[in-house]
């Protein structure tokens, strides 16, 4: 067999037997894992020590060398496992993606910033001066509410005072209007 990591051809006796985890079946093995028992051993030594952070410089030179390694391996048609493997291979200088710690940063920075065209249009709208019909402010706090939703389908949190007092103001107008009739 081939190790899916080292790509070295191994004996079967060099892999560990695959248990499902699928129900009723966890107790036969249903063949071997993919990679080597001696790249396992590699991945979760390099992961603990990553976790754990490296406590004195035989471990910081462990990560080091394991960065190297997996990215010569993944240079050699490789595919490395474990998370440190995944950590190093997905930074954004190697391949152009973005850690999760970086969405994160990135949406946190959106949620804080204050220029947001969202807001920027629920305040736009507060401060218009009402003489249209209440049919036009509605459509554009429809429009604004669209924008406004999150994936479970209401108002972020961010939104909802905005919202709320337009939806006043504009209640208030629409009590307030004098429609009027339309000539025949």
């Amino acid at each position: 067999m081939i190790c899916k990591q080292c790509l070295k051809d191994l004996p079967e006796t060099d892999f560990r037997p695959y248990v499902s985890r699928s129900k009723g079946i966890r107790t036969s093995t249903v063949g071997h894992n993919t990679i080597c028992k001696k790249c396992e051993s590699i991945n979760c030594m390099v992961t603990r020590v990553w976790r754990q952070g490296a406590k004195n410089p035989k471990e910081q030179q462990l990560l080091d060398s394991a960065a190297s390694y997996y990215k010569c391996l993944k240079e050699a048609g490789g595919d490395p496992l474990g998370a440190y493997a995944r950590y190093i291979l997905d930074k954004p200088e190697v391949h152009g993606v973005r850690s999760n710690i970086d969405k994160m940063l990135e949406e946190m920075a959106l949620k804080v910033t204050p220029a947001d065209k969202v807001i920027e249009g629920y305040k736009a709208l507060a401060e218009e001066q009402l003489v249209d019909i209440p049919d036009v402010y509605q459509a554009k706090l429809e429009a604004l509410r669209e924008q406004s939703l999150g994936k479970d389908g209401k108002i972020l949190t961010a939104y909802k005072p905005f919202y709320d007092k337009l939806v006043e103001k504009l209640d208030d107008y629409e009590d307030n209007y004098v429609w009027k009739k339309p000539v025949n």
